[in-house]
């Protein structure tokens, strides 16, 4: 109950920082969508050598990780829960698959487990190989309990960070989905940089009726100024490349009692988890935030009235 209750305001606080969320909303978010994610982490160890497999699973277990073993890349196939979280220690020379086979079938099924290749020979080629393909570590025998911890706990992290994105990209569609069609087209202008006067002119409405969308749609979304908009437009885009499925995140009006300062970027907001396989070193580049910021910022206007006199001359 400790593990999960510390999972639940890592998940919580990273994911509602995110989305301007309250807490509830973002540990019942995660209970719908992803209920395994608040369980202990795992550190899944597939190893043909049966010492090798005792060693890892005792010392990881006495440090407070879950731990589940197999022989062979079959049996762990066989048993694989994808939404549990953790990662994997894998061995390189298994029976029948081996561990690099193990590895791609996973990325072909879109298992995004991180893995920690452990062997007791290997050559430069496998190294690269494994390292090009995502793995976290390659460590070679004999290695101390402390280098294998220090890469599992670097695993851990990553997959806690990728599941936190998740997290936030659910919250953000299920957001999204509260929009009206016209308030979509006034967000997809507003993003673009255009004034009010340019929308109404384009929609064919009325100025006033255009800021009126924008405040309804900036409330629904939680945002307050333009340059939040438009990197939640950013990770929106994201979250529909991906095809998530939507998550009730709340009341459908009120976007809870924090509202989004301009956050960072989803994928800069968690410290960056790097690889330290010597074929890697220097191949990583760190990703460039696109969200582009407009000419100019600002919160949202309160809502019009009608037959207010105010001219409409801002964008």
């Amino acid at each position: 109950m400790a593990a999960r209750s510390a999972l639940e305001q890592s998940l919580a606080r990273t994911a509602g920082d995110q989305l301007g969320l309250s807490a509830p909303a973002t540990i019942q978010a995660i209970e719908q969508s992803h209920p395994s994610a608040l369980l202990r982490p795992t550190v899944f160890v597939v190893h043909n050598d049966t010492d090798v497999r005792l060693s890892i699973t005792s010392t990881m277990r006495a440090l407070g990780f879950g731990t589940a073993a197999y022989p062979s890349a079959e049996a762990f196939l066989e048993r694989l829960d994808p939404s549990r979280p953790g990662c994997l220690v894998l061995g390189v020379r298994l029976p029948r698959m081996s561990g690099l086979d193990l590895q791609a079938e996973l990325a072909a099924r879109f298992i995004a487990i991180p893995i920690v290749f452990v062997t007791s020979s290997s050559h430069v080629r496998t190294a690269v190989r494994a390292c090009k393909a995502g793995a976290v570590d390659f460590i070679e025998h004999p290695f101390s309990s402390e280098r294998l911890l220090d890469a599992v706990r670097r695993a851990i992290r990553l997959d806690r960070t990728r599941r936190t994105q998740q997290v936030s990209c659910r919250l953000l569609v299920a957001r999204a989905a509260r929009l009206s069609s016209r308030e979509r087209q006034v967000m997809a202008g507003v993003v673009g940089g255009k004034t009010s006067r340019q929308l109404a002119s384009e929609l064919g409405i009325r100025c006033r009726t255009v800021e009126g969308h924008r405040w309804r749609l900036m409330k629904k979304l939680g945002v307050t100024s333009v340059v939040a908009l438009t990197r939640l437009a950013v990770m929106l885009d994201v979250a529909q490349s991906w095809d998530v499925d939507v998550v009730d995140a709340g009341a459908p009006e009120d976007p809870g009692p924090s509202p989004l300062p301009d956050p960072p970027d989803f994928v800069a907001s968690t410290p960056p988890v790097t690889s330290s396989c010597p074929a890697a070193a220097g191949s990583s580049a760190p990703i460039a935030d696109t969200a582009r910021s407009p000419a100019r910022e600002r919160g949202p206007d309160p809502a019009p009235r009608a037959g207010s006199p105010r001219a409409c001359t801002r964008s």
